[in-house]
């Protein structure tokens, strides 16, 4: 449930709720450091997120060993339901499924990844900017000889396909990681980033950056709660709450998301250089430690997707 906030934030930073175009907001932010507007962090900075995100992909696969195993598990649930059917005298008629689309424009929150002004201003986030469809699976299915059965069969065959479905899905886990093993060594880096954000040294950087955010119209609590944050403003400004698939709450939302993406971005980057000085010994005992495990992780996709 989206917590609604008596903080209009819309009303500080876009008066009256998006009035301002996003480029005067942008033009207008800026982390200031030895007297010049910093756009991007520092080259060091840049080396360390750099290596965090290749490490990080090579566990989450690309889009299309993602798309691709998503595929075969939704296949080989659709072929347990139909076995069921026929176990009952029916013929399952199995729906031809798409896998929702794997690489959707986002923007990230997380401190151990680099802020990107330029990708905030364009799409905020990645929520509201793409299409919602991107976030469904595309499903069609031939239900001509469903349509030929006679009202009582068609509440036969009903009763029975949800008896087949609930006894498949209780018998068969089909949620979860694709890739079980690069989920753990994936969890296991960002606990470890985590417990280490818990530390004096880091909470005086978050304390830096809520302070930042509060000056420019955000109630963000904790560093990586910008996303929420956004949730909050697009609920508190459109009548009856925000939905990403549905106007006005898709245009409002986009308006207030590239705004705060922008803010969230530039807060972060005034801070990377220490940031980066923190976290940095965490990764390189992680990755040390997991060389062979996030080969062999990476290697699983292939059997996965």
């Amino acid at each position: 449930m989206i917590r609604v906030v008596l903080f209009v934030g819309c009303l500080t930073v876009l008066g009256a709720c998006g009035s301002r175009p996003i480029e005067q907001v942008v033009a207008q932010r800026g982390s200031q450091k030895d007297g010049a507007v910093l756009n991007e962090p520092s080259a060091d900075a840049q080396s360390f997120f750099r290596s965090v995100s290749e490490q990080l992909s090579l566990l989450q696969g690309s889009p299309g060993q993602r798309q691709l195993g998503e595929r075969r598990r939704t296949d080989a649930q659709q072929a347990a339901y139909g076995a069921c059917m026929a176990d009952n005298g029916f013929a399952y008629a199995m729906p031809t499924i798409v896998p929702s689309l794997q690489d959707s424009a986002t923007n990230t929150t997380e401190w151990w990844l680099a802020p990107n002004v330029d990708l905030s201003k364009q799409i905020g986030f990645g929520f509201y900017s793409n299409s919602p469809d991107d976030y469904l699976p595309k499903i069609s299915t031939d239900s001509t000889a469903y349509d030929a059965l006679t009202p009582d069969d068609r509440a036969d065959y009903d009763a029975t396909l949800s008896s087949c479905l609930e006894a498949v899905d209780q018998r068969v886990l089909f949620e979860g990681p694709l890739n079980p093993a690069a989920s753990v060594l994936e969890g296991a880096l960002v606990n470890d980033f985590r417990e280490r954000m818990k530390e004096p040294d880091f909470v005086r950087i978050s304390e830096m950056y809520q302070t930042c955010m509060t000056d420019l119209g955000h109630k963000v609590t904790a560093p990586g709660a910008s996303f929420d944050a956004m949730q909050n403003e697009v609920a508190a400004a459109v009548p009856g709450g925000a939905n990403q698939f549905t106007e006005p709450g898709r245009t409002k939302g986009l308006e207030i998301e590239r705004v705060i993406a922008v803010d969230d971005a530039t807060c972060r980057l005034a801070h990377t250089d220490q940031v980066v000085a923190i976290l940095a010994p965490v990764f390189t005992s992680w990755a040390t430690a997991n060389s062979t495990d996030i080969s062999a992780a990476n290697e699983a996709w292939d059997v996965a997707g």
